[in-house]
């Protein structure tokens, strides 16, 4: 029986071998919430960093010295080093925007209704912004899913009778993701578990699946899971959603050293407090001390003696340096800039040659990543494309055309140089067009309206034609 009958028939044992078949994760959930929250990491768990046992002298007994046992607070300091590294990332892969195109398999058109609805979608759903939410809740959750669906537009004032919808799924709001791929690794069933509050206040476990031909709404029982009422056909002929995951979050490999750098850290400030106020060392019997404030402060030994500040001279170096390194390996092993003003306020000249070198190893990273994230997003735009097509009768565009999305890693720019450049190629150099030289301008937003400008200034200027 196929799985998607068996879901109909007998849902408790179709859930099991769906849960079965969930892709693995390298590490726990809850693991990577931890290790993702700054205020959960090892340093602040008292029972894994323990505070420091004193033992305080109290004078002498009858029986000899009195002690006191005591305990002192050590430094617990935490490195955000894991939502830094996925912050990074996604600036890098969404600080320009992705761009949508179509292309057409037949005769390009120059304006396409398809391509203009799927549009506005985009910008009514605020897809710019939900795309860096879905992909930080990629790379830090390990998966996500979005969900795609049709209402009735509430404002009567507009000419769409349909709105679309997004809704975002994923472990942190309480979801369970169970993807079902087939042999051919096509997305066959897919669930999305989810708890709910009953009137009397009771939590009650919800299950919605979806297939291509129908929506099935579950309840879980005393016996299992059981059809709550009758499924939905799906018109779409398409699961409407987008599943996103990666085998570990994003800081994995590098997780030992981020933790190394909070103990590092946290026992360097442990001695800094023990080491930072002067300590001293006296060999005699010392007579007389100055008093706080006094000027030429001398202390008087009696006989052979000396005084000596006890300091530590190798210790706060070799601490510097494994922390610098360790730095290092964790931006290095995650291919994400190290862009901290400590390190980019040591480059003498920032020109755009010496910012693509520096950048050359996480743009690799972000193509790589964008292997996992753009297939989604494409799923995406087949999606919406599909459901515009059937709402408004436009199965014909929807044939013809296809959307791709296009992904721009981010790249700083010394701006005057590229302006220099553009000037001495169309001016001096004479090997670019003005006109292309202000198509490249990366001042000018609008290339063609700023052609317009830049020749009627001339025409007034020079009372006849344009030079451009």
């Amino acid at each position: 029986m196929k799985l998607t009958d068996l879901l109909k028939e007998n849902p408790s044992e179709a859930i099991e071998l769906i849960e079965k078949k969930k892709p693995s994760f390298k590490v726990k959930y809850q693991d990577a919430k931890t290790q993702f929250d700054v205020d959960l990491h090892d340093v602040f768990d008292s029972t894994k960093r323990p505070d420091k046992i004193i033992k305080q002298y109290r004078g002498e007994g009858r029986n000899g010295p009195i002690y006191e046992v005591t305990t002192q607070p050590v430094n617990r300091i935490g490195i955000p080093y894991q939502k830094l590294i996925v912050e990074r990332l996604i600036g890098l892969m969404l600080g320009n925007k992705i761009k949508i195109t179509p292309e057409f398999f037949g005769e390009r058109k120059e304006e396409s209704e398809l391509f203009n609805r799927v549009k506005k979608v985009w910008k009514d759903t605020k897809l710019d912004f939900k795309n860096r939410e879905l992909l930080r809740r990629m790379l830090s959750e390990m998966e996500v899913a979005e969900y795609w669906h049709v209402a009735e537009n509430e404002n009567t004032e507009l000419d769409d009778r349909y709105k679309l919808k997004l809704k975002i799924f994923s472990p942190s709001d309480g979801d369970k993701l169970l993807p079902y791929f087939n042999e051919l690794g096509e997305l066959e069933i897919f669930c999305r578990e989810y708890e709910i509050e009953n009137d009397e206040g009771e939590q009650i476990r919800k299950m919605d699946a979806f297939t291509k031909e129908l929506r099935y709404y579950l309840v879980e029982k005393e016996n299992g899971w059981t059809h709550e009422k009758a499924p939905k056909a799906n018109v779409l002929k398409k699961i409407p959603i987008v599943y996103y995951n990666q085998v570990a979050p994003e800081w994995h490999d590098v997780q030992s050293t981020c933790s190394r750098q909070e103990t590092l850290v946290s026992n360097f400030g442990d001695t800094n407090d023990y080491f930072g106020s002067p300590m001293v060392k006296v060999r005699g019997e010392v007579k007389g001390f100055a008093d706080k404030g006094e000027q030429g402060k001398i202390i008087t030994v009696e006989g052979e003696g000396d005084v000596e500040y006890l300091t530590w001279d190798s210790g706060p170096e070799s601490t510097k340096t494994e922390f610098e390194i360790n730095d290092d390996l964790i931006f290095n092993g995650t291919q994400i800039p190290n862009i901290s003003f400590s390190k980019i306020k040591s480059f003498t000249h920032n020109s755009n040659a010496l910012l693509q070198l520096l950048f050359s190893d996480p743009h690799m990273k972000a193509e790589t990543k964008w292997e996992i994230f753009g297939i989604g997003v494409q799923r995406r735009l087949n999606i919406i494309s599909r459901i515009v097509a059937m709402l408004y009768g436009l199965e014909s565009e929807f044939k013809q055309m296809v959307i791709v999305p296009q992904m721009e890693p981010y790249m700083p720019k010394n701006t005057k140089e590229i302006v220099d450049a553009l000037v001495s190629a169309t001016n001096n150099g004479k090997v670019m067009s003005r006109k292309r030289g202000v198509e490249l301008n990366p001042m000018v937003e609008n290339a063609e309206k700023e052609i317009e400008r830049i020749e009627e200034e001339e025409k007034q200027e020079l009372g006849g034609e344009s030079f451009i």
